[in-house]
């Protein structure tokens, strides 16, 4: 079944702090979790689950948060 590794720890190992976490910390990790259930883990494919959300400028302003 495929599944993003950040987002399936959530669901496994809740707590950890996925985002600041390389993909191969999340996928050794996963691994880690899914192992006492008997699941293997295969290799992970290249995709990445990133949200973003766009703001007017006052309000990236005023919120600390502009970026470029």
């Amino acid at each position: 079944m495929p599944e993003y590794l950040g987002t399936s720890l959530a669901f496994v190992a809740p707590g950890g702090d996925e985002r600041r976490k390389s993909s191969a910390e999340l996928y050794a990790q996963a691994q880690r979790a899914y192992a006492p259930r008997g699941i293997t883990l295969l290799t992970p494919a290249p995709a990445q689950d990133q949200n973003g959300v766009v703001v007017k400028r006052d309000t990236a302003e005023r919120l600390g948060a502009l970026v470029g």
